[in-house]
């Protein structure tokens, strides 16, 4: 490589290296190749052995063992013979620097996070983890120093610096810092932020309710979470929520839930729902139980049968706690099974209970009075169904004219009539029957 001899200039004192290669300590320096200022303080300068320098080159003048100024390339001495290695000029050491800002991180807890730290041209220097708010050092370079056995620290080509939170607490939320340790140090922070899904507190929760009918019930709920969930109310069964000022809804938002004089229908499961968008979303079931007496509904107070007839009697009832059910005669006394001729039955959901009496092949002695009854701790109650005696349909046809004919066969073709009509049908059969018997007696 040629050179301008005017700027030459011959150095006074030279050292002996010549065909000896630079001391290890010494590979962490380059020569800068470019027209910018080296440095912006004092670098100390080491020897290096420098093959040729660019014309237009500006090195950083060498004062008392340090880097200041800027002096020409021309200046300085060159080698046309490099692998002589037997010019000394100047060193200058490695900038290590962050290319990008740490992104922030946002994780659940359980899960893992990972912070992530860009680093270029970092030669021999080091880089460390540290956790700001505690000044706590996690990691230098390969190594993890914490005790914390969730902690890591991985790198990609020493330039892609990763650290590893395992296993992610609500406590590990904060500030941490990449740390290059060139002089002065070299910094940078990330926040690792931890979203905490919901949990409700028993502790502050309602627990099964059991109240009186008519009595008002307040239901509460509240949960722990980051962000701070929010509370729905909702029925198990699907079931609408009415509300104090009469409306009735699918569900309601708010740690309270209000119910103004609840009434059985209103009795069951409701559930209080927590979520704040991190999943999952949790829920507690709430039972409202609600006690009232027994109450008795029966569709056919009377009904009636011919001789060997097979005929139901019906009752309806509605109490909670669940109450003792039996059948009695005229007589007082219980119906059971053990009679052959007699079947009660009865089948129950929730606080409802429909039960029937099966007579087979009815006799004299079973014309009368039946009562259903149902007791529980709350009260007590009875219906009473009048089973009373009508003629076979051949005896009643007998001996009356043709219009009364029709009526009555109508009116009998079904030997359950009674029982399956409707409640206007029945009224009707009720009226046409009242009026056979009174033709009948007149033709007596």
């Amino acid at each position: 490589m040629g050179t301008d001899k005017r700027h030459y200039k011959e150095p006074k004192t030279l050292p002996d290296k010549r065909n000896k290669r630079p001391p290890k300590r010494f590979r962490r320096w380059r020569l800068i190749s470019s027209s910018k200022a080296v440095g912006r303080f004092p670098v100390l300068v080491e020897t290096i052995f420098v093959e040729a320098i660019i014309p237009d080159l500006v090195i950083t003048q060498i004062s008392n063992g340090f880097l200041h100024g800027k002096i020409p390339a021309a200046h300085l001495p060159i080698v046309d013979r490099p692998h002589l290695l037997d010019t000394v000029v100047l060193c200058i050491a490695e900038n290590p620097r962050f290319t990008a800002p740490i992104t922030n991180v946002t994780a659940a807890v359980g899960r893992e996070a990972i912070l992530t730290c860009l680093v270029e041209d970092l030669g021999n220097f080091k880089v460390a983890w540290l956790r700001v708010d505690t000044q706590t050092i996690l990691t230098i370079h390969n190594h993890v120093i914490t005790k914390n056995h969730r902690i890591g620290v991985t790198h990609s080509e020493h330039k892609t610096w990763f650290l590893h939170i395992r296993e992610i607490k609500a406590t590990d939320k904060g500030w941490y810092m990449c740390q290059i340790n060139t002089d002065p140090m070299k910094s940078q922070v990330g926040y690792l932020d931890v979203v905490v899904p919901p949990d409700i507190l028993d502790y502050a929760t309602s627990a099964d309710i059991v109240t009186r009918e008519g009595s008002n019930v307040n239901l509460h709920c509240k949960a722990n979470g980051f962000p701070m969930p929010s509370i729905t109310w909702k029925r198990e069964t699907g079931e609408m929520i009415k509300l104090p000022n009469g409306r009735e809804v699918a569900n309601v938002e708010g740690n309270f839930l209000n119910l103004t004089r609840v009434s059985r229908q209103q009795m069951g499961p409701y559930l209080c729902i927590a979520s704040n968008g991190v999943p999952p979303s949790v829920s507690k079931r709430i039972m409202l139980v609600i006690h009232f007496p027994p109450m008795v509904w029966i569709k056919n107070q009377l009904v009636g049968a011919y001789e060997g007839q097979q005929v139901t009697l019906e009752c309806h009832l509605e109490a909670f706690p669940k109450s003792i059910n039996y059948w009695i005669n005229e007589r007082g006394e219980m119906i059971s099974q053990s009679n052959g001729r007699y079947e009660p039955l009865q089948k129950s959901h929730n606080y409802k209970t429909y039960m029937k009496l099966k007579i087979e092949h009815v006799s004299q002695s079973d014309y009368g009075k039946y009562k259903c009854i149902a007791k529980n701790a709350l009260g007590e109650t009875d219906g009473t169904i009048q089973l009373f005696a009508i003629p076979k349909p051949s005896k009643l046809l007998n001996g009356i004219d043709n219009d009364l004919q029709d009526q009555a066969g109508s009116l009998l073709q079904d030997k359950n009539y009674v029982n399956t009509a409707s409640a206007a049908s029945r009224k009707f059969i009720c009226t046409n029957f009242l009026l056979v018997l009174s033709a009948l007696h007149r033709l007596q």
